[in-house]
């Protein structure tokens, strides 16, 4: 069974997945531009606690699904965002 849920870790690790998906060749470089164009722009949108992502969201609705806001996600993703960024720098 799938949760309908994801957090900022989960969006993290989607994002460096798409990039060795790219890496192994198993997607282009325009299907991997579209997924992670696709994700930071819904990321962009959803509600923040001071700059802070909460730490679960509906995957359907995009709607924060508690008021909770976890450092830990928080430090995951950022570092998911560096491990990205350095990987697509390299290409």
């Amino acid at each position: 069974r799938v949760a309908p849920r994801t957090s900022p870790t989960n969006i993290g690790l989607y994002l460096l997945s798409a990039l060795c998906a790219y890496d192994f060749k198993i997607i282009g470089k325009n299907e991997l531009l579209q997924r992670l164009d696709k994700t930071v722009g819904a990321v962009e949108n959803l509600k923040k606690y001071e700059g802070n992502l909460y730490n679960w969201y509906d995957t359907e609705t995009l709607c924060c699904l508690d008021g909770f806001v976890s450092f830990v996600d928080s430090g995951n993703f950022l570092c998911c965002l560096v491990a990205l960024k350095e990987g697509i720098k390299n290409d």
